[in-house]
């Protein structure tokens, strides 16, 4: 790729293919060529934004010769097609979280990256907030010795809608929102034994808007995992971690920024993260961090196996729920 920007593709025009827009447009390393959906308005009112042109079909996505990786927005339940194609066509592939709607999705991806000999990344963004990473690292590094009992809250005001709300295509906030935290627990605490799941729906076969997930960890430790679209307003991440040696608690609605993210998109229309940070967005950091990845600078943050632990979590979590049985993720 030498000096000049990575070249983009973006497979999916919702909410988080424009999202990532927003973070392409703000990262010197990268550049925004093409965009692809389903349905071609959405196409064309995110590429007419950022400059790039609409791709008619995926295939013409994926087969562009001036595409070096495609990152994939679109529903969990259709991640496969579009990963599986760009492999075929030579490109690397980074997939908006989870992963999959399904393990064999998942471990089909995995398999055709690595056959291809292509980057597969997933976008697990938490890892790029400072507060989860600190925390992270003060628990690595013994400040409250082993620990015993955490408790992580997702609240947000932003309900389930379209694809969101039909469990079969998202999975509702167990895999919208619970798999930002099942993905930092396995990462900072270890292997999960153990998952229960209660979950509550605002309509009747609709997926959760409500879900309250127990984990056992292979080390003896809990976690209490709230992940909830029924918040009054804003956006809240909330929480303790106890050890043996001390506590740790944060609050993001105590945090005080030290100065501004003025991303296009804001708070008023994402309901995913705080959008107020001491450095730059996390989702600019996750970008750079991935175009650093690609031209072979830095390795993968998240690894494709542990997106997989990570949905492999979530759909126990899912399962428990409906069934009413402790299983095994």
């Amino acid at each position: 790729m030498g000096d000049r920007p990575v070249r983009l593709a973006i497979a999916g025009a919702g909410h988080m293919g424009a999202r990532h827009a927003a973070a392409i447009r703000t990262c010197e390393s990268a550049e925004l060529v093409a965009v692809w959906s389903r349905t071609r308005a959405h196409a064309a009112r995110l590429a007419g934004e950022h400059g790039a042109r609409v791709a008619e079909s995926l295939s013409a996505l994926v087969e562009s010769f001036d595409i070096d990786a495609v990152i994939v927005c679109t529903p969990p339940a259709h991640h496969a097609e579009p990963a599986l194609a760009a492999f075929r066509a030579g490109k690397h592939v980074i997939v908006e979280k989870p992963l999959a709607r399904s393990i064999s999705h998942g471990e089909r991806m995995i398999e055709a990256a690595d056959a291809a000999g292509l980057f597969l990344m997933t976008a697990h963004v938490a890892r790029h907030l400072p507060l989860l990473r600190t925390l992270h690292d003060q628990v690595l590094s013994g400040a409250i010795g082993e620990i015993a009992m955490i408790h992580m809250s997702r609240e947000t005001a932003t309900a389930l809608s379209g694809w969101r709300i039909d469990p079969a295509e998202g999975g509702g906030v167990v895999l919208d929102l619970g798999i930002h935290e099942f993905d930092w627990l396995l990462w900072t605490a270890g292997p999960v034994e153990r998952v229960y799941c209660r979950a509550a729906s605002r309509v009747r076969d609709a997926a959760a808007a409500y879900a309250l997930t127990t984990l056992r960890f292979r080390s003896g430790a809990i976690a209490e995992v709230e992940s909830s679209a029924t918040k009054g307003e804003g956006f809240r991440i909330s929480g303790e971690l106890a050890g043996d040696a001390g506590l740790i608690t944060y609050d993001s609605d105590r945090d005080v920024a030290l100065s501004t993210d003025l991303e296009p998109l804001g708070r008023a229309e994402y309901g995913g993260l705080p959008t107020s940070f001491t450095r730059a967005s996390p989702f600019l950091e996750q970008m750079e961090h991935w175009m650093r990845c690609l031209r072979g600078q830095e390795r993968p943050l998240v690894k494709p196996s542990e997106a997989l632990d990570a949905l492999r979590v979530a759909l126990a979590a899912l399962e428990s729920a409906r069934s009413g049985q402790v299983l095994p993720p």
